[in-house]
C-alpha cells in the first residue's frame, strides 16, 4: 500500500461551518489533498445547513435539511456506514464524538482491515457539572463508551494535550497514543484576509477597531466558563484604579451568557471600558485580530482547563498581536513569557497583572512580542503540515 494512491474519510459530526475546530478539520482535508491523498469530510449530524452545497470545503453532509437533530443523531451510525461502504476508503480519521453516533465505524474498519485513527480534543466536561440531569448522565456515559469501545478499536489515538496523552496512555498502555498538531492556521489565507478592510463586515460596531485613542484588548470565543475572563478583568480593574491608561476590552462572543458577562463587568466597574461586538465568520477573524493591541486567551473551566487546547492560538500568534494568558493546556510548551507572549503560572495573579500592565503601557514591547509570536506560528502551526502525524500512522499500518 505504501507508495500507492490512498483515499481516506474524515468523520466529524457537529460540524458547524465556522469555528476553530471546524477550521482544523478542514485543514486536515486540504493538507491531505495537497500531498496526494484523496480525502473528504463527512458529517451525518447536524443536518445540512441551508444553502450549503455538498463538497464545498471538502465537506459532505449526509442528512437533509428537514431531518430533526435527535433523529439525525441516532441515524448517524447507519448513514455513515453506508457512506463508508460506498466510498471504500483506505483509512478513516475520526474527530472525537460519542459512542452512539459512531459505533459502526470500528466494525467497518475491522472487517475491511483498514486503520481507524481517532483524534481527541477534550475531556468529558459534564463530569464536573453540578446538579447533573438525566441527560447529563446519558451524555457522560456515551462519552465513556466512546473511550472504552471505539478507542480500543483504533490503530492510533491522537491527542492535542499532554493531559489527554497521559490519560489515554494509561487507559491503553499497549496502544499507539501520540500528539497531534493542536492548532492550525492557513498562513497564506490568513495574510490575505487580514488585509481586508472592516467594511467587508458591513457593521459599524466594528469601527472601534480603527480607533487609536485607546489600547484595544480583544477576545473572540465562548464565554460558557468565565473563570479565565474573571482573572483578566480583576487585573484590569486594579490597573485602571491606579494608572491613567485609556483601555477598551472588546468581546466577540460565539457562545455563552452575555448577561453573566455583563454582571461580571459591572462587579469590577468595567462596563464603560467594555464593548461587545457580534462574532464574525472564521475567515474574517484575522481582520479583527490584526487591528487589536492585545489578545487574551482565558482558561476555560478549572478541572477541564488542561485537557483541550485553545483552538485560535495559531491565528492569535500569526496576527502579530501579543497574547496574554496563563500556563494551561500545554500553552507553555509553545509560549515563552516576555519572548513571544506574556504567560504566567495559573493563579499567579500578581505576575499576570504585571504582564498586563507592561503590555498596556509599552507599545514597542507589544510589537516585539507580536513579531516573535508570528514566527512561532509559522514554525509550529502551519496547516500545510497538519496531515503528517496521521499520514505517518497510515503508512506504518500498511508497512507493518
Amino acid at each position: 500500500m505504501v507508495g500507492d494512491k490512498l483515499n481516506g474519510i474524515i468523520i466529524r459530526n457537529g460540524l458547524a461551518l465556522s469555528g476553530s475546530w471546524t477550521k482544523r478539520v478542514k485543514h486536515w482535508n486540504q493538507s491531505f489533498n495537497k500531498n496526494g491523498v484523496d480525502t473528504k469530510i463527512i458529517c451525518a449530524n447536524p443536518s445540512k445547513p441551508i444553502g450549503f452545497i455538498n463538497g464545498k470545503d471538502g465537506i459532505h453532509y449526509l442528512n437533509s435539511l428537514w431531518l430533526p437533530s435527535i433523529i439525525g443523531y441516532f441515524l448517524s451510525p447507519i448513514v455513515i456506514l453506508f457512506k463508508l461502504i460506498k466510498e471504500k476508503p483506505d483509512f478513516v480519521l475520526l474527530a472525537n464524538g460519542g459512542f452512539l453516533e459512531f459505533y459502526t465505524i470500528p466494525l467497518y474498519c475491522k472487517i475491511k482491515g483498514i486503520p481507524l485513527l481517532v483524534d481527541m480534543v477534550d475531556t468529558i466536561g459534564r463530569k464536573y457539572k453540578k446538579n447533573k440531569t438525566i441527560i447529563d448522565y446519558i451524555i457522560i456515559y456515551n462519552k465513556v463508551l466512546f473511550d472504552k469501545i471505539i478507542l480500543r478499536s483504533a490503530f492510533e489515538v491522537f491527542c492535542i494535550s499532554s493531559e489527554l496523552l497521559n490519560k489515554y496512555k494509561a487507559l491503553y498502555p499497549n496502544k499507539r497514543v501520540s500528539m497531534s498538531i493542536p492548532s492550525t492556521v492557513d498562513i497564506d489565507e490568513f495574510e490575505i484576509n487580514s488585509k481586508l478592510g472592516l467594511s467587508v463586515l458591513k457593521d459599524d460596531s466594528y469601527d472601534i477597531f480603527n480607533e487609536k485613542d485607546f489600547v484595544k484588548i480583544f477576545y473572540a470565543g465562548t464565554i460558557t466558563r468565565l473563570n479565565g475572563i474573571d482573572f483578566l478583568l480583576k487585573a484590569l480593574s486594579n490597573i485602571i484604579k491606579t494608572e491613567n491608561y485609556t483601555v477598551k476590552i472588546i468581546f466577540a462572543i460565539i457562545d455563552g451568557n452575555v448577561d453573566s458577562l455583563n454582571k461580571l463587568l459591572s462587579s469590577y466597574n468595567l462596563r464603560e471600558y467594555s464593548v461587545i461586538v457580534p462574532a464574525v465568520e472564521q475567515r474574517y477573524l484575522p481582520i479583527l485580530l490584526t487591528k487589536a493591541d492585545i489578545l487574551f486567551i482565558p482558561e476555560q473551566g478549572d478541572e477541564t482547563a488542561n485537557a483541550g487546547f485553545p483552538g485560535k492560538t495559531s491565528e492569535y500568534l500569526l496576527s502579530e498581536t501579543p497574547i496574554i494568558t496563563t500556563m494551561f493546556s500545554d500553552l507553555d510548551v509553545y509560549l515563552t513569557n516576555k519572548v513571544n507572549s506574556m504567560i504566567t503560572k495559573r493563579g499567579d495573579f500578581s505576575a499576570y497583572q504585571d504582564n498586563l500592565k507592561q503590555l498596556i503601557s509599552n507599545k514597542e514591547f507589544r510589537k516585539k512580542l507580536g513579531k516573535e509570536g508570528a514566527l512561532l506560528a509559522k514554525e509550529n502551526f502551519s496547516s500545510k503540515d497538519s496531515f503528517k502525524p496521521y499520514m505517518e500512522s497510515v503508512d506504518l499500518y500498511y508497512s507493518s
